[in-house]
Protein backbone atom coordinates (compact mmCIF):
# COMPACT_ATOMS: atom_id res chain seq x y z
CA UNK A 1 0.00 0.00 0.00
CA UNK A 2 3.04 2.36 1.04
CA UNK A 3 4.31 1.75 -2.27
CA UNK A 4 1.60 2.48 -4.43
CA UNK A 5 1.30 5.98 -2.09
CA UNK A 6 4.69 6.94 -2.56
CA UNK A 7 4.35 5.68 -7.06
CA UNK A 8 1.37 8.09 -6.70
CA UNK A 9 3.27 10.71 -5.37
CA UNK A 10 6.10 10.27 -7.79
CA UNK A 11 4.00 10.40 -11.10
CA UNK A 12 2.11 13.39 -9.40
CA UNK A 13 5.47 15.07 -9.11
CA UNK A 14 6.89 14.32 -12.46
CA UNK A 15 3.81 15.44 -14.11
CA UNK A 16 4.09 18.66 -12.44
CA UNK A 17 7.26 19.11 -13.92
CA UNK A 18 6.65 18.25 -17.18
CA UNK A 19 4.08 20.51 -17.58
CA UNK A 20 6.24 22.98 -16.50
CA UNK A 21 8.82 22.50 -18.29
CA UNK A 22 6.08 22.50 -21.16
CA UNK A 23 4.86 25.96 -20.41
CA UNK A 24 8.61 27.26 -20.15
CA UNK A 25 9.03 26.01 -23.55
CA UNK A 26 6.22 27.50 -24.91
CA UNK A 27 7.02 30.76 -22.69
CA UNK A 28 10.67 30.74 -24.94
CA UNK A 29 9.02 29.79 -27.80
CA UNK A 30 6.69 32.89 -27.35
CA UNK A 31 9.60 34.83 -26.47
CA UNK A 32 11.63 33.46 -29.75
CA UNK A 33 8.78 34.82 -32.13
CA UNK A 34 8.52 37.98 -31.05
CA UNK A 35 12.28 38.54 -30.95
CA UNK A 36 12.01 37.57 -34.32
CA UNK A 37 9.38 39.44 -35.29
CA UNK A 38 10.75 42.35 -33.42
CA UNK A 39 14.11 41.73 -35.69
CA UNK A 40 12.12 42.00 -38.79
CA UNK A 41 9.91 45.43 -38.02
CA UNK A 42 13.94 46.22 -36.69
CA UNK A 43 15.34 44.95 -40.71
CA UNK A 44 11.90 46.84 -42.44
CA UNK A 45 12.80 49.81 -40.64
CA UNK A 46 15.91 49.86 -42.24
CA UNK A 47 15.22 49.11 -45.03
CA UNK A 48 12.77 51.76 -45.47
CA UNK A 49 15.02 54.21 -44.00
CA UNK A 50 18.66 53.33 -45.20
CA UNK A 51 19.54 56.68 -46.32
CA UNK A 52 18.67 58.47 -43.03
CA UNK A 53 20.12 55.89 -40.56
CA UNK A 54 23.34 55.78 -42.64
CA UNK A 55 23.49 60.19 -42.72
CA UNK A 56 23.13 59.83 -38.92
CA UNK A 57 25.72 57.21 -38.10
CA UNK A 58 27.92 59.23 -40.75
CA UNK A 59 26.96 62.57 -38.84
CA UNK A 60 28.05 60.88 -35.13
CA UNK A 61 31.09 59.70 -36.89
CA UNK A 62 31.78 63.65 -37.93
CA UNK A 63 31.19 64.64 -34.39
CA UNK A 64 33.92 61.62 -32.53
CA UNK A 65 36.40 62.96 -35.27
CA UNK A 66 36.18 66.12 -34.78
CA UNK A 67 35.96 66.55 -30.88
CA UNK A 68 39.02 63.98 -30.81
CA UNK A 69 40.82 66.39 -33.25
CA UNK A 70 40.09 69.05 -30.83
CA UNK A 71 41.44 67.32 -27.40
CA UNK A 72 44.62 66.62 -29.40
CA UNK A 73 44.89 70.04 -30.86
CA UNK A 74 43.58 71.46 -27.52
CA UNK A 75 46.57 69.05 -25.61
CA UNK A 76 49.29 70.67 -27.98
CA UNK A 77 47.96 74.22 -27.26
CA UNK A 78 48.50 73.54 -23.32
CA UNK A 79 52.18 73.05 -23.70
CA UNK A 80 52.71 76.36 -24.80
CA UNK A 81 50.25 77.84 -22.32
CA UNK A 82 53.07 80.48 -21.35
CA UNK A 83 52.62 82.11 -24.45
CA UNK A 84 50.46 84.88 -24.13
CA UNK A 85 47.56 84.99 -26.42
CA UNK A 86 48.22 88.85 -27.69
CA UNK A 87 51.30 90.96 -27.12
CA UNK A 88 51.39 94.61 -26.47
CA UNK A 89 54.26 94.43 -29.09
CA UNK A 90 52.56 92.98 -31.96
CA UNK A 91 55.72 92.80 -34.19
CA UNK A 92 57.72 90.33 -31.64
CA UNK A 93 57.22 86.33 -31.00
CA UNK A 94 57.72 85.64 -27.34
CA UNK A 95 57.01 83.38 -25.02
CA UNK A 96 57.10 83.52 -21.50
CA UNK A 97 56.07 86.49 -19.68
CA UNK A 98 56.78 90.33 -21.69
CA UNK A 99 58.44 91.80 -18.05
CA UNK A 100 60.89 88.96 -17.93
CA UNK A 101 64.12 90.50 -17.23
CA UNK A 102 66.47 88.25 -19.83
CA UNK A 103 65.33 87.40 -23.19
CA UNK A 104 66.59 84.87 -24.68
CA UNK A 105 66.84 85.90 -28.67
CA UNK A 106 67.09 83.09 -30.72
CA UNK A 107 67.81 82.90 -34.55
CA UNK A 108 66.47 79.69 -35.96
CA UNK A 109 65.35 77.73 -39.00
CA UNK A 110 62.58 75.12 -38.53
CA UNK A 111 64.63 72.74 -41.08
CA UNK A 112 68.05 72.98 -39.39
CA UNK A 113 68.65 69.72 -37.31
CA UNK A 114 70.15 71.43 -34.78
CA UNK A 115 67.51 74.02 -33.83
CA UNK A 116 65.30 71.24 -33.59
CA UNK A 117 67.07 69.27 -31.07
CA UNK A 118 67.66 72.25 -29.49
CA UNK A 119 64.25 73.66 -29.36
CA UNK A 120 62.94 72.23 -26.30
CA UNK A 121 66.01 73.75 -24.07
CA UNK A 122 65.04 77.55 -24.61
CA UNK A 123 61.08 76.35 -23.39
CA UNK A 124 62.77 74.20 -20.15
CA UNK A 125 64.48 77.65 -19.00
CA UNK A 126 61.85 79.85 -19.62
CA UNK A 127 59.45 77.45 -17.67
CA UNK A 128 61.30 77.30 -14.46
CA UNK A 129 62.61 80.72 -14.33
CA UNK A 130 59.16 81.78 -13.05
CA UNK A 131 58.58 84.56 -15.01
CA UNK A 132 62.34 85.77 -14.75
CA UNK A 133 63.28 84.39 -18.58
CA UNK A 134 61.58 84.83 -21.64
CA UNK A 135 62.43 83.46 -25.45
CA UNK A 136 61.90 85.59 -28.53
CA UNK A 137 62.02 83.78 -31.63
CA UNK A 138 63.40 85.18 -34.72
CA UNK A 139 63.28 83.78 -38.54
CA UNK A 140 66.44 82.59 -40.05
CA UNK A 141 65.31 80.29 -42.97
CA UNK A 142 68.83 79.55 -44.35
CA UNK A 143 69.20 79.42 -48.15
CA UNK A 144 70.14 75.88 -48.63
CA UNK A 145 66.88 74.74 -46.71
CA UNK A 146 64.44 76.85 -48.84
CA UNK A 147 61.73 76.51 -49.96
CA UNK A 148 60.55 74.47 -47.18
CA UNK A 149 62.70 76.80 -44.50
CA UNK A 150 60.70 79.53 -45.69
CA UNK A 151 57.86 78.84 -45.90
CA UNK A 152 56.95 77.15 -42.70
CA UNK A 153 57.91 80.52 -41.65
CA UNK A 154 55.54 82.24 -43.38
CA UNK A 155 53.10 79.58 -42.39
CA UNK A 156 54.14 80.18 -38.79
CA UNK A 157 53.52 84.12 -38.84
CA UNK A 158 49.69 83.25 -40.55
CA UNK A 159 49.09 80.72 -37.60
CA UNK A 160 50.12 83.74 -35.38
CA UNK A 161 47.35 86.23 -37.33
CA UNK A 162 44.83 83.33 -37.35
CA UNK A 163 45.31 81.67 -33.58
CA UNK A 164 47.29 84.52 -31.70
CA UNK A 165 50.63 84.14 -29.90
CA UNK A 166 50.17 80.72 -28.39
CA UNK A 167 49.31 79.51 -31.78
CA UNK A 168 52.68 80.82 -32.96
CA UNK A 169 54.56 79.03 -30.69
CA UNK A 170 52.50 75.62 -31.16
CA UNK A 171 52.51 75.64 -34.99
CA UNK A 172 56.28 75.99 -34.56
CA UNK A 173 56.21 73.00 -32.53
CA UNK A 174 54.61 70.93 -35.05
CA UNK A 175 56.78 71.79 -37.93
CA UNK A 176 59.51 70.65 -35.53
CA UNK A 177 57.79 67.57 -34.56
CA UNK A 178 56.82 66.79 -38.46
CA UNK A 179 59.93 67.92 -40.57
CA UNK A 180 62.18 65.80 -42.20
CA UNK A 181 64.87 68.23 -41.90
CA UNK A 182 67.56 69.76 -44.14
CA UNK A 183 65.06 71.02 -46.40
CA UNK A 184 63.05 67.95 -46.75
CA UNK A 185 60.14 69.95 -45.35
CA UNK A 186 57.34 69.04 -42.45
CA UNK A 187 54.71 67.88 -45.35
CA UNK A 188 51.07 69.93 -45.81
CA UNK A 189 51.46 72.58 -43.64
CA UNK A 190 47.74 73.22 -44.31
CA UNK A 191 47.42 69.89 -42.65
CA UNK A 192 49.40 71.22 -39.89
CA UNK A 193 46.85 74.41 -39.66
CA UNK A 194 44.26 71.76 -39.63
CA UNK A 195 45.28 69.55 -36.96
CA UNK A 196 45.88 72.29 -34.40
CA UNK A 197 41.78 73.48 -35.31
CA UNK A 198 42.64 76.68 -36.62
CA UNK A 199 40.79 78.60 -39.08
CA UNK A 200 42.35 77.07 -42.42
CA UNK A 201 40.26 79.02 -44.85
CA UNK A 202 41.85 82.40 -43.41
CA UNK A 203 44.94 80.63 -43.04
CA UNK A 204 44.93 79.91 -46.47
CA UNK A 205 44.36 83.41 -47.55
CA UNK A 206 47.16 84.82 -45.08
CA UNK A 207 49.78 82.46 -46.70
CA UNK A 208 48.71 84.71 -49.84
CA UNK A 209 50.04 87.90 -48.46
CA UNK A 210 52.88 89.26 -48.72
CA UNK A 211 53.01 91.00 -45.87
CA UNK A 212 54.38 87.58 -43.70
CA UNK A 213 57.65 87.26 -45.89
CA UNK A 214 58.46 90.66 -45.29
CA UNK A 215 58.48 89.78 -41.46
CA UNK A 216 60.63 86.94 -42.29
CA UNK A 217 63.00 88.88 -44.64
CA UNK A 218 63.15 91.56 -42.16
CA UNK A 219 64.55 88.94 -39.14
CA UNK A 220 67.12 88.03 -42.21
CA UNK A 221 68.39 91.18 -42.72
CA UNK A 222 68.50 91.95 -38.69
CA UNK A 223 70.29 88.94 -38.81
CA UNK A 224 72.94 89.32 -41.56
CA UNK A 225 73.48 92.90 -39.88
CA UNK A 226 74.55 91.53 -36.19
CA UNK A 227 76.92 89.03 -37.97
CA UNK A 228 74.73 85.75 -37.55
CA UNK A 229 75.40 83.33 -40.24
CA UNK A 230 74.18 80.15 -38.57
CA UNK A 231 71.83 78.36 -37.18
CA UNK A 232 70.51 78.38 -33.55
CA UNK A 233 72.18 81.55 -32.40
CA UNK A 234 71.18 83.48 -29.25
CA UNK A 235 71.48 86.19 -27.78
CA UNK A 236 71.05 86.48 -23.77
CA UNK A 237 69.63 89.76 -23.00
CA UNK A 238 69.63 91.69 -19.56
CA UNK A 239 66.47 93.81 -20.46
CA UNK A 240 67.53 95.83 -17.34
CA UNK A 241 70.75 96.72 -18.32
CA UNK A 242 70.38 96.34 -21.86
CA UNK A 243 73.92 94.19 -21.90
CA UNK A 244 73.97 90.68 -24.01
CA UNK A 245 75.72 87.82 -24.05
CA UNK A 246 76.11 85.59 -27.56
CA UNK A 247 75.69 81.72 -28.08
CA UNK A 248 76.18 79.66 -31.12
CA UNK A 249 75.20 76.09 -31.54
CA UNK A 250 73.07 73.69 -29.77
CA UNK A 251 74.14 74.95 -25.95
CA UNK A 252 72.93 72.86 -22.76
CA UNK A 253 70.69 74.81 -20.11
CA UNK A 254 73.39 75.04 -18.00
CA UNK A 255 75.44 77.52 -20.34
CA UNK A 256 72.72 79.39 -20.53
CA UNK A 257 71.82 79.80 -16.46
CA UNK A 258 75.30 80.69 -16.77
CA UNK A 259 75.34 83.14 -19.31
CA UNK A 260 72.48 84.90 -17.08
CA UNK A 261 74.31 84.95 -14.36
CA UNK A 262 77.48 86.66 -15.84
CA UNK A 263 75.28 89.21 -16.73
CA UNK A 264 73.83 89.49 -13.38
CA UNK A 265 77.09 89.58 -11.54
CA UNK A 266 78.10 92.37 -14.09
CA UNK A 267 74.49 94.37 -13.37
CA UNK A 268 74.98 94.31 -9.80
CA UNK A 269 79.04 95.28 -10.22
CA UNK A 270 78.09 97.73 -11.80
CA UNK A 271 75.43 98.77 -9.33
CA UNK A 272 78.18 98.18 -6.25
CA UNK A 273 80.46 100.89 -7.60
CA UNK A 274 78.32 103.24 -8.69
CA UNK A 275 76.46 103.00 -5.12
CA UNK A 276 80.32 103.42 -4.19
CA UNK A 277 81.37 106.37 -6.05
CA UNK A 278 77.54 107.89 -4.82
CA UNK A 279 79.24 108.00 -1.38
CA UNK A 280 82.34 109.06 -2.27
CA UNK A 281 80.78 112.55 -3.57
CA UNK A 282 78.42 112.19 -0.63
Amino acid sequence: MKKLVILSWVLAISGITAAAYANYQVTQLNTMVTELRSQNQFDTMLENNAPKFNDHIQKRISVFIDNERKKVAQAKFNKYKSASISLSNEGKRIYGSEKARYTLVEFSDTECPYCKKFHDTPKQLVDASNGLVNWEWKHMPLGFHNPSALQASVAAECANDVGGNQAFWTFLQSVFDTTKGNGQGAGSLMNLAMDLNLDTEAFAKCLKNPKHLEKVQADLQHAESIGVKSTPVTYIVDNKTGRQLKMKGMVKPVALVSAIQKLKKEADDVSSTESANQEKKG
